[in-house]
């Protein structure tokens, strides 16, 4: 019995000993303060970009809330509270509706051809063969011009008397008569839509191709030996994989598209007869023509509101 006394007494004191042990330390001020840190990282790598953001952004946002309320000439700092009634006023306007169609006609139109065309640039562009450098340099110029001078590259171009566009199809016998590109209703937003995707095109290009470098060169090599041809290799293996980069091209593009305005301006200013007013424009010209700021607030308001839903739909 005192031996059996003496192990039970051994045996508890070698489990107190094993549960002393197993139990942790408790930590010093900065060693918890150094945990804390560790586990709440990203978060705390992410919180300078976020203050720097919700200042640039947020705070001209709130501002531009705020005058949106009201009725207040260009230049003042407060005006008359209005309420919504800036935003009944733009929702029962025609003007309102024609430059927010336009402004969605505008980006689907811009986002299909830069989509469509930039697949098979990108497709080149990941390969490797002499004078790629080259290539790739040619694809970016249109970006890095300014809209100013894609703008008179353009207007020479489609100049309906001294343009190169007319005497090239009027050469070939193409069309029978000038035809005046920048001023004609049915045509001059088919000609925005295809200036503005051959500016931007580098944008959609250069992710479809970042997306491409990432597939593993296993699964091409597993898709040869299997006896895929070129379309099912495409469509099987390359265009799956390419998708989450195309939804990334895309939201990015789609928020630049809405709210276009400088090459817009700078071609039609919106016209012939508000053919190609887009939400921007009409906002530019109702704050610096009518000097209307609380309108002009909030159809910018608006234009965030539907840039914001459609990226996240």
């Amino acid at each position: 019995m005192r031996r059996q006394g003496q192990w039970s007494l051994s045996a508890q004191t070698d489990r107190g000993e094993m549960a002393s042990r197993a139990r942790p330390l408790p930590l010093s001020a900065p060693g918890a303060l150094l945990k804390l840190l560790d586990r709440h990282f990203a978060h705390l790598a992410v919180l300078p970009s976020l203050i720097v953001l919700l200042g640039i952004v947020g705070y001209p946002a709130a501002e531009t809330f705020i005058l949106s309320l009201q009725r207040v000439r260009l230049g003042e700092t407060s005006g008359t509270f209005v309420g919504f009634q800036n935003y009944l006023t733009a929702f029962s306007g025609p003007r309102f509706w024609n430059a927010l169609t336009n402004t969605l006609v505008f980006t689907a139109g811009t986002l299909s051809i830069e989509l469509l065309a930039s697949i098979p640039i990108a497709l080149v562009l990941a390969k490797r063969f002499r004078g790629i450098a080259v290539f790739r340099g040619a694809v970016l110029l249109p970006y890095l011009l300014a809209s100013v001078v894609v703008a008179t590259i353009w207007k020479w171009w489609l100049h309906d008397f001294v343009g190169l566009m007319n005497y090239v199809l009027l050469s070939i016998r193409v069309i029978q008569r000038p035809v005046v590109w920048l001023a004609t209703l049915k045509l001059t937003m088919v000609v925005l839509i295809l200036v503005s995707a051959w500016t931007r095109i580098s944008v959609v290009t250069l992710v479809l191709v970042g997306g491409l470098q990432t597939i593993p060169e296993e699964v091409h090599e597993a898709a040869a030996m299997d006896g895929a041809n070129r379309w099912q290799h495409f469509f099987r293996i390359t265009l799956p994989l390419l998708i989450p980069y195309i939804l990334l091209a895309l939201i990015l593009r789609t928020t630049f598209a809405m709210r276009e305005f400088d090459l817009v301006w700078l071609l039609t200013e919106g016209g012939p007869l508000g053919s190609t007013d887009l939400i921007s424009t009409f906002t530019y010209r109702t704050a610096f023509t009518v000097f209307d700021a609380g309108y002009a607030s909030a159809l910018s308001f608006v234009l965030l509101l539907v840039t914001f839903t459609l990226s996240a739909a």
